[in-house]
């Protein structure tokens, strides 16, 4: 019975070594099968590369938006201007009365003299300003929100309180931007996924047609081996690789297109946020994304591939 168990057991490791040797066998030979034709194994690399790249780069420019605005939430600031009869000192103490606030990081007073003193640096209507009687400018407080304070709700609901206060005449903050931009880059984000979509099954349509063509110039081996009694995975396998090297090879040329491409205009795009006064850069590829494109790239490779065998297979039986 021992005996029994042991041949069991040594005959299903034989079996396994030369199931495992097989899948190498073919990966081998697909490779070596799709370098034979360099022409059109190059043709299939780059449309492949090009459906992956458009997304990739998609991403690379929704993070760095997502990067810039939230960059630009951290800075919101919320411009009180006082009424004209209160006074410097009536100033100071609403300054000091809203820093106590948690829902306010900082808070800065610009005085009527100081303000106007940068209105005509600003504008160069200096001789105009020094026309004027009295300097219609009034108490500026400036108040920045705490960085926990980031729902539009919470904000709108923040710039209302202020501007109920008695000593504030207007209050200024543009949230219209902040939901301008929110919005934009939640439509980015979906056209991202639809774009990813759709060009993730353009991929397994290409791979798949490649693969069926493959197949047809094939079909007397395929029928012979059938003959002798091969198996659907048998008789599927050798397909399955050349689909996976044509995915994963596209892949990871879309994702050196998208680091190149990086490089090319990340110097540009660093030119532009330095006039804006911003250290933001061009986002790239994180590792695990890269990893994620080459994963999904032999996937789909393969399973375009397994959709052409099987529907061959069909037409055999």
């Amino acid at each position: 019975m021992k005996f029994e168990q042991r041949s069991s057991g040594s005959s299903l490791n034989i079996s396994f070594a030369y199931w495992i040797q097989h899948h190498i066998e073919c990966a081998k030979k697909s490779l070596v099968r799709l370098l034979a034709n360099p022409f059109s194994f190059v043709i299939t690399i780059l449309m492949i590369s090009i459906a992956f790249t458009i997304p990739a780069a998609i991403y690379v420019l929704f993070n760095s938006a997502q990067t810039l605005a939230a960059s630009w939430s951290n800075e919101k600031q919320i411009t009180l201007f006082l009424r004209n009869d209160v006074n410097l000192q009536s100033a100071k103490a609403l300054r000091d009365k809203l820093a106590k606030r948690t829902d306010i990081e900082s808070v800065s007073v610009i005085s009527k003299d100081q303000a106007l003193q940068e209105f005509k640096q600003q504008s160069n209507l200096g001789t105009i300003a020094d026309s004027l009687p009295d300097n219609p400018i009034p108490h500026i407080v400036i108040a920045t929100p705490a960085k926990s304070v980031t729902e539009l709700s919470a904000l709108e609901n923040l710039r209302n309180e202020l501007q109920q206060l008695a000593k504030v005449e207007i209050v200024q903050f543009d949230l219209i931007w902040i939901q301008r931009l929110q919005s934009m880059l939640e439509i980015l984000f979906r056209v991202l996924w639809i774009i990813t979509i759709l060009l993730l099954a353009a991929v397994g349509l290409i791979i798949a047609n490649v693969i069926r063509w493959e197949v047809a110039s094939r079909h007397e081996e395929l029928e012979i081996i059938r003959l002798v009694g091969g198996t659907d995975a048998y008789v599927r396998r050798p397909f399955l690789y050349p689909g996976f090297w044509l995915g994963l090879l596209g892949a990871g040329v879309a994702v050196l297109i998208v680091k190149i491409s990086g490089l090319i205009i990340g110097s540009s795009v660093q030119k532009l946020m330095t006039v804006y006064a911003s250290d933001i850069q061009l986002a790239s590829l994180p590792a695990g994304l890269v990893v994620l494109i080459l994963v999904l790239g032999g996937l789909f490779g393969a399973g375009g591939a397994w959709i052409a065998v099987r529907q061959r297979l069909r037409a055999f039986a």
